[in-house]
């Protein structure tokens, strides 16, 4: 097999074209082939390349176990006198991180292709293993896509619970939750082991999995990134919440762009996505959000489980954690936080569920909005007036309240389907809210300030509720009552397993 093949772009060139190919054809390395060899170069067509060119790299490439090999030019003038290009650093560094993004986003297409043509010949021989990777259990949105693939005899699903990045450094100790994210799913009598243990992250290969899907992009060590993954299992995602907001962070190249499949809460933030990457159109497809599945079980709840005093007109306040100027910049916190409080205590006609967002106290103590303290003393004043709910599993609370006060995005139209009151709080510097955002938005009642929020409140209070027919109208955009997403999420990689294709 030849060793390196050239490719040169021809297109007026007419200048230059003799003495780039004389630089081809006589070089010092004879391994080269204008077809198909081990390695590739480009050359554009007014390059003249040394005679000793081709041999220094393929012996640096060889010695060195490279993938890429990356090197700076020169330029001669016209009375063929040679004068150093000048690059800067950061263009270097641009110009090569491109070129190994390029290389590694080819590279994991590939992978999956070989991977669906090896579950293509095995799925009806054996059970296919999928791994759900959960680091807070506060955002686990699988539930029903877990119970779908647990009852299909050709699955067999397992969740895998380990931390947070930052909380495996020491950088944040308010999240360092293993055993409780254990224990959420175990108590469940679910299938999970441990990807972390002895202060060291499991190689997902010990697991054997064919298909991973993970619960967020943040926080993941590299051997759990999916261009690693990708050499052994397909890689899937459903974001933790609904999608509401304008942000490039959804649909980030190093994590969405290299997952096999970024299962998608609507076709409006497909369009979005694609705006950011145009690959988003290849690996993005929409089956509805399965967290939103939930509404389909009408089991009967028990009230007392949840609440302090069910008996009372019940109320969700949960509050956001963007606090940073390079965030969503959602929180109110810092404005209604203590104000809210006071009220659920002057109000005994109430009871509460304080449901802060997941990174809401490392939010809070970061920021030094609260010292830690302090943090301790009001998540304790709220278990005086009513209760501190934490966990991921968090419909019942949803479905047996009467409205919810927030400043979070998700919750918007994670609570839609309740048909109930949404209070939401609104920062007047946060991101704009994207197509799907606004017309979820348009059935809420938004207040900038707590004198607009007590009006508001107390106009609820009193069953004034303006918006009932808007929030009817809305439920569409966040669920199908037709069919789960998680039968259709199911039903789509049965079909892949089934039918071979390119990608």
């Amino acid at each position: 097999m030849e060793k390196v093949s050239v490719t040169v772009p021809v297109y007026n060139i007419q200048t230059h074209l003799d003495e780039c190919l004389n630089s081809l054809l006589n070089q010092t390395f004879k391994g080269i082939e204008m077809a198909q060899g081990e390695y590739i170069r480009f050359v554009n067509q007014n390059d003249r390349i040394d005679f000793d060119s081709f041999e220094k790299f393929y012996n640096a490439v060889k010695e060195n176990g490279c993938d890429i090999a990356f090197a700076l030019n020169a330029a001669t003038d016209n009375s063929k006198h040679k004068r150093n290009i000048g690059m800067k650093s950061k263009n270097i560094f641009k110009a090569l991180s491109s070129l190994i993004n390029n290389f590694c986003f080819i590279r994991v297409k590939a992978n999956y292709k070989a991977k669906l043509k090896q579950l293509n010949k095995e799925y009806l021989n054996r059970k296919l293993n999928v791994i759900f990777y959960v680091s807070e259990n506060s955002k686990w949105c699988y539930q029903s896509l877990y119970e779908e693939f647990e009852k299909d005899e050709h699955f067999n699903p397992l969740v895998l619970v380990g931390i947070l990045k930052d909380v495996h450094k020491g950088k944040d100790k308010f999240r360092n939750n293993l055993e409780e994210n254990y224990n959420f799913f175990k108590s469940q009598n679910m299938n999970v082991e441990y990807a972390y243990q002895n202060r060291k992250y499991i190689n997902f290969k010990k697991f054997k999995p064919d298909i991973v899907f993970y619960e967020q992009p943040w926080g993941l060590p590299k051997i759990y990134h999916p261009d690693y993954v990708s050499k052994f299992a397909l890689t899937c995602y459903c974001c933790y919440g609904l999608m509401l907001f304008d942000n490039p962070e959804e649909y980030k190249e190093k994590f969405h762009k290299y997952l096999w499949r970024y299962f998608s809460d609507s076709e409006f933030n497909i369009e979005r996505y694609s705006s950011y990457d145009k690959y988003a159109k290849e690996n993005c497809i929409s089956f509805g959000y399965p967290k939103m599945d939930v509404y389909f079980d009408e089991e009967k709840i028990d009230l007392n489980k949840y609440w302090k005093n069910p008996e009372k007109i019940k109320i969700i306040y949960a509050p956001h954690h963007s606090f940073e100027d390079d965030g969503l910049r959602l929180a109110t916190f810092r404005e209604n936080g203590k104000y809210i409080l006071n009220l659920a205590k002057e109000h005994p006609e109430t009871t509460w569920i304080f449901k802060p967002h997941p990174r809401f106290k490392c939010a809070l103590f970061k920021n030094k909005i609260m010292t830690q303290e302090e943090i301790e003393q009001y998540y304790n004043d709220w278990n005086t007036v009513g209760r501190v709910y934490t966990k991921g599993a968090y419909f019942d609370i949803f479905k047996t309240s009467d409205f919810l006060i927030t400043d979070c995005c998700s919750f918007l139209g994670e609570y839609l389907p309740t048909l109930k009151p949404i209070i939401n709080l609104i920062n007047p510097n946060a991101s704009q809210m994207n197509i799907f955002g606004k017309l979820i938005s348009k059935c809420c009642f938004k207040t900038k300030n707590n004198d607009e929020f007590y009006k508001t409140f107390t106009d609820i209070l009193s069953n004034k509720d303006t918006k009932f027919e808007e929030r009817k109208e809305a439920v569409k955009y966040v669920i199908d009552f037709d069919k789960k997403s998680s039968e259709k999420i199911v039903g789509y990689i049965k079909e892949k397993m089934e039918n071979e294709e390119t990608l």
